[in-house]
C-alpha cells in the first residue's frame, strides 16, 4: 500500500514569518496585533503565539463585544487577525448573525457603526 503524502497547508505561522520580514524591514514603531475573539472563535492563543514569532511587540486578544462597548479602540492597532472556529456554536445561520454583527452594530459612545471602523483601519494600511 502507497503512503498518499498531503500537501503542506499555509499555516499562521507561515504568515507570521511573512509579516517579520514585512515589520523589521519596513516599520520603526511598536507594532501592535489585535487578535479578535468571540463565542466559539478559536485558536486566538495559537495566533497570538504566531504573531510574538512573526514580531509583534504587543498582542491582545479583544472579544468583539469590548471593541462595542468601545473599551478596546481598532485604531490603537496595526494588525487584526481574524482566527476561525465554530461561531456561536456552528449553529444554522451563526456566520450570518456574526456577519451582522460586524456590519450593523454600534460602538458605544461614538455610534460608529464597527463596520466603519474596520473599513477605516484598512484604508490606513494601504
Amino acid at each position: 500500500m502507497v503512503k498518499q503524502r498531503r500537501a503542506k497547508a499555509f499555516s499562521v505561522f507561515d504568515a507570521m514569518l511573512l509579516l517579520y520580514a514585512f515589520f523589521n524591514g519596513v516599520i520603526m514603531k511598536r507594532v501592535k496585533a489585535l487578535i479578535l475573539a468571540g463565542n466559539g472563535i478559536n485558536c486566538e492563543m495559537e495566533m497570538a503565539h504566531a504573531c510574538k514569532l512573526g514580531g509583534a511587540d504587543v498582542v491582545d486578544i479583544v472579544y468583539i463585544y469590548d471593541l462595542l462597548s468601545g473599551g478596546v479602540k481598532l485604531d490603537d492597532y496595526h494588525f487584526l487577525n481574524l482566527p476561525g472556529g465554530f461561531l456561536d456554536g456552528d449553529d444554522l445561520g451563526s456566520a450570518k448573525a456574526m456577519a451582522h454583527r460586524l456590519k450593523y452594530a454600534r460602538i458605544s459612545g461614538s455610534g460608529e457603526r464597527l463596520e466603519e471602523g474596520v473599513l477605516r483601519f484598512i484604508a490606513k494600511a494601504s
